[in-house]
């Protein structure tokens, strides 16, 4: 496919840039598709067999014409059996045994800009929300492997909450919040593995788990 999206540019004329920019995706996004790191997801496909007339089969499969005819219905986006992509959230790393190995700031992930994504709730309103998926079996119980957490970075985090946070140290964990008398307790999700103490400035930043989706059934 990175071949397919570097002759679009190249028949275009454009930077990848400026290719990005037309579909909403940074430069980076675009030279990791070039170079055949990752694949856009299926919105961003269909965003780009849009704005540059191109077959969405061929540039999934190199099959067939790589331009759209007029006439071509598929490709006309105002025909009735086309839907709307719904608002998606980047699932933009990994968690096992409660350590992360993403790194975020307290500005969160603008949507597009993970590995994968999932659907974001309709009554989810944080613009930098994200996503992450439990990887390996280490945090059964109670999750598996395959396991997404939504996370609101807006949302006020209380005692007892799952969170993902950050601490003075950088690294960075998937817990159960509690704080007392200007100390923090980290518990794992996980009952086997051991709760941390941290004084309360030594958590950088703390958001909250708003969701948690079971792993996508394979066909």
């Amino acid at each position: 496919m990175g071949a397919r999206i570097a002759r679009i540019i190249e028949a275009t004329g454009l930077s990848q840039k400026e290719f990005g920019e037309r579909v909403g995706v940074k430069p980076a996004h675009v030279t990791n598709w070039v170079k055949g790191y990752h694949e856009p997801s299926r919105g961003t496909l269909l965003s780009i067999a849009r704005e540059y007339k191109v077959s969405e089969e061929w540039l999934t499969t190199g099959s067939g014409e790589m331009y759209v005819k007029e006439s071509d219905v598929p490709y006309d986006f105002t025909v009735p059996h086309v839907s709307i992509p719904r608002a998606t959230l980047p699932v933009v790393g990994y968690v096992s045994a409660g350590k992360l190995d993403v790194v975020w700031t307290d500005a969160g992930f603008p949507a597009g800009h993970g590995f994968d994504e999932v659907e974001k709730p309709e009554w989810l309103r944080d613009p930098n929300s994200f996503a992450l998926r439990v990887k390996g079996e280490s945090m059964y119980p109670p999750f598996t492997e395959g396991t997404t957490i939504i996370v609101d970075t807006k949302a006020q985090v209380v005692n007892r909450d799952m969170i993902i946070c950050r601490v003075k140290s950088l690294e960075a964990y998937w817990k159960i919040y509690s704080e007392r008398a200007g100390m923090v307790t980290l518990e794992s999700v996980n009952p086997g593995v051991p709760a941390m103490t941290f004084r309360k400035e030594e958590i950088l930043y703390k958001y909250k788990v708003v969701q948690i989706l079971p792993p996508r059934r394979r066909n």
